[in-house]
């Protein structure tokens, strides 16, 4: 489970490999996981476990940013996602809509030059911030290669709408992350009556005066798959008519009958650092 500097310095700023050979065979990640016999392991010292959550991290001062600085340029990032796309097929009578989905791990490598550069400028311009004393949130979003790279996949001519379910994003801030959902343009204009009623628009503006919100969305960066079987998709299609029943088919092999089946969520879910 561990690779000289040179090896890491090597290692592409994308890889994904399906979940389910992941949890089968977690070496297939450089040698970074081993098999346990209840859970995969791994090195702390250079894997950061993002998991299916948000990951945040909360700074006082600048000696506190400077620690977490370091340990999101120098350690490896791993996500579990789940990345979906739609497309649809509008005919005659009928509306086909067609859904592929997929589980993956992704380790992501800061240490690549496309990634650390611009990694360490924008934690480096929240210094700032502390210094002022002003309240923050840096919002580092790492799924927007994943989406283009699987919509390359899966649809070839680029009509869908790819989504990634599984947050593969990173807060740095020294109070608190925004909630998304009163922030959001889409939730404000399609709930507006209730945004309104529950205290979004108070919300909307204590945030927008009081805290300053950075994002910043990395892309162009290109994602390896590492393995040598293609992504097996299934496709999910829906046909949407009065007379017609809606079909969908799936693969049962594609998710654990007993999630208690795969020994990677409870590392997901209990492991800290």
């Amino acid at each position: 489970m561990y690779l000289p500097e040179a090896e890491l310095l090597r290692i592409p700023p994308y890889t994904a490999v399906l979940w389910r050979q992941f949890v089968q065979y977690p070496c297939m990640l450089y040698g970074l996981f081993e098999r346990g016999p209840e859970r995969i392991d791994f090195n702390p010292d250079h894997i950061i476990l993002a998991g299916a959550k948000i990951r945040e991290y909360k700074v006082e001062n600048l000696e506190e940013l400077e620690q977490v600085k370091r340990d999101l340029l120098n350690k490896l990032i791993l996500f579990r996602v789940e990345v979906e796309n739609v497309r649809e097929n509008n005919y005659v009578l009928v509306n086909v809509r067609k859904i592929t989905t997929d589980k993956f791990a992704v380790l992501v490598n800061p240490k690549h030059p496309v990634i650390q550069d611009i990694l360490a400028r924008k934690l480096t311009e929240v210094a700032k911030y502390i210094e002022e004393g002003q309240s923050f949130c840096l919002k580092l979003d790492f799924s927007l290669p994943m989406k283009d790279w699987y919509r390359g996949i899966v649809d070839r001519i680029n009509s869908g709408r790819t989504s990634v379910d599984g947050d593969m994003c990173i807060y740095v801030h020294n109070c608190s992350s925004p909630d998304e959902c009163c922030l959001s343009p889409l939730c404000i204009v399609g709930c507006f009556p209730f945004w309104l009623l529950f205290g979004g628009l108070c919300y909307f503006i204590h945030r927008k005066l009081k805290y300053i919100d950075k994002k910043y969305c990395f892309h162009g960066i290109p994602v390896v798959l590492q393995t040598e079987i293609i992504p097996r998709v299934i496709p999910r299609v829906r046909v949407h008519h009065p007379l017609i029943r809606i079909v969908a088919i799936r693969n049962p092999q594609d998710d654990p009958v007993n999630p208690q089946d795969d020994p990677v969520t409870d590392a997901v879910e209990t492991t800290h650092f």
